[in-house]
């Protein structure tokens, strides 16, 4: 439940709040149909994303009543909401000045959304004046778009196998590779890991650097029958020196804006990429 200024807000009456404010602060009617923040309210079938929906809509009501009043809110939400490539990157400045707000005895000063300087300037429980630059890995790149491809066509060949022996437990499998990116072979080799796996009943199977694995999980109440599939990647060593490089540079270019004359304490945060 969350508080009023009258008492305690019930359940349902707060979530219909937050999805009211969302709607209203966001124009989320006016909104294209691809922007991130208008499929939050599309239909969802599936129940794990249709609840990871609404978890992202009453954090972003909590976030949107944490920087309400704060000098350049109303910036900071008009880039989230008119910029839509950046939506992603303006989504963690807002989430991290609402985590910085709600913390009990600190307060937001400015936040910075298009313009120049911090993106986030605080005082802190110990009353210093803290800035902070905001910096989101792009996870995008050709290697890990190919990547994705790939795995889904690798769950949906799974799913075949699945679904031509289908089995009264609810499983969760787990496939880790020990490379990046998922070679033919390496794909051949997990298919063959995992209909053996399926097929057998077996809780292991290991096929040339492959490893294949099973665990029960238990169902749902009145749930459907279920299976979940998760794979692992190594993180390949050139994205992490492209992250390190992407660091280093972001690091320098503030330092030059303003953080190496600010008289404060400069922060930086950094958002960790899909990998």
């Amino acid at each position: 439940m969350r508080k009023s200024g009258h008492g305690t807000v019930p359940p349902k009456q707060s979530a219909r709040a937050d999805v009211e404010l969302v709607k209203t602060r966001l124009r989320i009617s006016s909104l294209a149909s691809d922007h991130p923040l208008r499929r939050l309210f599309e239909p969802h079938e599936d129940p794990a994303t249709a609840a990871e929906a609404r978890f992202k809509i009453h954090h972003l009501a909590s976030d949107l009543r944490a920087i309400e009043g704060v000098p350049g809110a109303s910036d900071l939400v008009k880039s989230m909401v008119n910029d839509k490539p950046a939506h992603a990157d303006y989504r963690y400045e807002l989430r991290l000045a609402g985590a910085v707000a709600r913390s009990p005895g600190q307060r937001l000063v400015r936040l910075g959304g298009k313009s120049a300087g911090p993106d986030v300037e605080l005082i802190s429980q110990s009353g210093h004046h803290c800035a902070i630059a905001c910096f989101r890995a792009n996870p995008v790149t050709p290697s890990l778009k190919e990547s994705g491809e790939v795995n889904d066509n690798l769950v949906t060949d799974f799913a075949v196998t699945v679904g031509s022996r289908p089995m009264a437990a609810h499983n969760s499998i787990e496939i880790q590779f020990d490379r990046f990116p998922i070679r033919p072979e390496a794909r051949q080799a997990a298919m063959d890991a995992f209909e053996e796996l399926w097929h057998s009943g077996s809780g292991q199977v290991v096929r040339d650097g492959v490893t294949v694995s099973r665990t029960r999980i238990d169902p749902r109440p009145d749930g459907p029958w279920e299976v979940r599939v998760k794979l692992l990647l190594p993180v390949p060593e050139g994205e992490k020196r492209r992250i390190a490089n992407k660091i280093r540079d972001k690091v320098l270019t503030e330092t030059k804006a303003w953080a190496g004359s600010f008289t404060g304490v400069p922060i930086f945060a950094v958002d960790e990429t899909d990998f």
